[in-house]
């Protein structure tokens, strides 16, 4: 059939449009595969598996599950499970929509292999928009990526899924974001509570138990990095070993045991486990008093009641050999790990610390020194050199070249801070230092960091004892009296006593 001049043109025309249409619509397609690609949230997801933690056991949904094949999922070398939701089973990238929800109702199980229930939560490190709960009771564990406070309950023989969802805001581009989910479990010991200090625990109240044993989970290489770095150690002896993985606790309990590697430290054998937490504001692991068990288990003393993150290093430090069954035995355990005691040889690390002894003057200024200058990197007190200090020192005391040469940087660093209680113009290094002397010089330190607090002097039986020129400077939760009501402010502090002082100065005053 022959077409007019009319017809072709509008054949013509017809076929333009169909092809411009076709053209426009190929673009479209095209475009959108590329918002597909650019403008999505691109999720990688690790979750760590506690090792060593025979209690428990952790399952895959099997292919052909309900969104099972919208990601995908891989083993990785130390047993950790790899998610990758930006990939689809045709290996294409796609990622997550923005204004969108990503849901899997289950996207792993938990086992709880013991005959008892079993505690667990599930925190959060670095990804974005993500939600997860307990699948079967829907305690939520993480919200909008903030990590909740909830513990989960799994019954004895029992077993729970894990819920994981993405909230895909509208404003969200074309970003990756990628993190670690790690798990802690909350399981008593055997025995029950180990505390045995005397203390009441009844201000931990928060539905854990004391002695409980912490499982490591592994988690992301970045936190390694950042925190297992050499000076990340608040430390007397340069060099440590990690024999752990960091744990991230939430719940402060009077007492923690942790897990750690026995194997590690058998051709170490000088070195001891010790527990330290992560002070977030210095930057540094911090010694918790701890005391090695059988198993491959280390219990620390959680005196500060932190939480946040805890691991288990092998450190040299002397080993007191006058300690056993003393009443200040925790402190100098807490105080042996942070550097600030030494003691007095005895055959290498084997020393005496002679708890009951008076102490100097002299002594008590260098442990206080030690305790605020304890960050090396953010020392509160000045360091001068050994002439600095004697022109210092000559300007304040009658008795200034009778300082002993090992302590008087230290003493010019206090006094030129005014931290010193000298009631007249000498220093008498030598001296025993009196009660009230030590709760001064520990008051005046606690106010470099906080509001000073007056001690209220009434609750004392001797308050009239007390001398007139120290009672402007004595400071709330120094110094403690004894069980008779009496401060004894003239009676010598002891080397227990003095400890049990910068203990309390160096918590509520530094906050470490």
């Amino acid at each position: 059939m022959k077409l007019n001049l009319k017809q072709k043109n509008k054949r013509k025309t017809e076929s333009f449009v169909i092809f411009a249409y076709l053209f426009v619509f190929s673009l479209f397609i095209f475009s959108a595969n590329i918002s597909t690609v650019k403008c999505v949230v691109a999720g990688e997801m690790r979750v760590a598996i506690p090792k060593d933690a025979p209690f428990i056991k952790f399952h895959l949904n099997p292919p052909g599950t309900l969104g099972y094949d919208d990601f995908v999922v891989s083993f990785n070398s130390d047993g950790s499970m790899s998610f990758d939701f930006s990939r689809g089973v045709d290996g294409k990238s796609y990622g997550f929509q923005p204004n969108s929800r990503y849901e899997w109702a289950a996207l792993f199980s938990i086992e709880n292999l013991e005959d008892k229930p079993l505690d667990y939560k599930i925190m959060n490190q670095g990804l974005k928009y993500l939600g997860v709960e307990d699948g079967t009771t829907g305690i939520p564990f993480i919200i909008n990526g903030e990590n909740q406070k909830e513990w989960a309950t799994i019954n004895a023989k029992g077993k729970t899924s894990i819920k994981v969802y993405f909230e895909i805001p509208a404003e969200a581009t074309l970003e990756t974001i990628e993190g670690t989910l790690f798990i802690l479990f909350d399981r008593p010991e055997d025995n029950g509570d180990n505390n045995d200090d005397g203390d009441d625990d009844s201000d931990f109240n928060n539905g854990s138990t004391p002695g409980e044993i912490i499982y490591s989970s592994s988690i992301s290489s970045s936190i390694d990095k950042i925190k297992l770095l050499d000076g990340a150690l608040i430390d007397r002896m340069f060099g440590y070993i990690s024999l752990s993985e960091p744990v991230y606790l939430t719940k402060a309990t009077p007492k923690i045991t942790l897990v750690y590697d026995k194997e590690v430290l058998q051709p170490n054998s000088k070195r001891v486990p010790r527990v330290y937490y992560w002070n977030e504001e210095i930057e540094k692991w911090i010694a918790l008093a701890s005391y090695e068990k059988e198993n491959g288990q280390v219990e620390a003393i959680n005196d500060g009641e932190y939480q946040g993150w805890f691991n288990v290093f092998g450190i040299i430090e002397p080993k007191f050999l006058d300690v056993n069954d003393h009443w200040a035995e925790p402190v100098v355990n807490r105080m042996n790990g942070l550097g600030i005691v030494e003691g007095y040889p005895e055959d290498g690390l084997l020393r005496y610390i002679k708890l009951d002894q008076n102490i100097t003057r002299a002594e008590f200024t260098s442990l206080l020194y030690r305790i605020l200058n304890i960050n090396p990197d953010r020392p509160i007190l000045e360091k001068y050199t050994l002439q600095e200090a004697r022109n210092i020192l000559a300007e304040y005391y009658l008795d200034a070249g009778e300082i002993p040469e090992w302590v008087v940087s230290d003493v010019a660093a206090l006094t030129k801070e005014g931290l010193t209680a000298s009631g007249n113009q000498q220093f008498i290094a030598n001296k025993p230092i009196t009660r009230v002397e030590a709760a001064v010089m520990a008051s005046k330190a606690l106010a470099l960091f906080k509001e000073h607090q007056p001690l209220d002097l009434s609750v004392f039986n001797d308050a009239k004892d007390i001398p007139d020129w120290s009672r402007n400077s004595l400071a709330k939760g120094v110094i403690a009296g004894y069980p008779d009501g009496t401060f004894r402010p003239d009676e010598f502090l002891t080397r227990a006593e003095a400890l049990t002082v910068l203990k309390r100065v160096f918590i509520n005053g530094l906050g470490f």
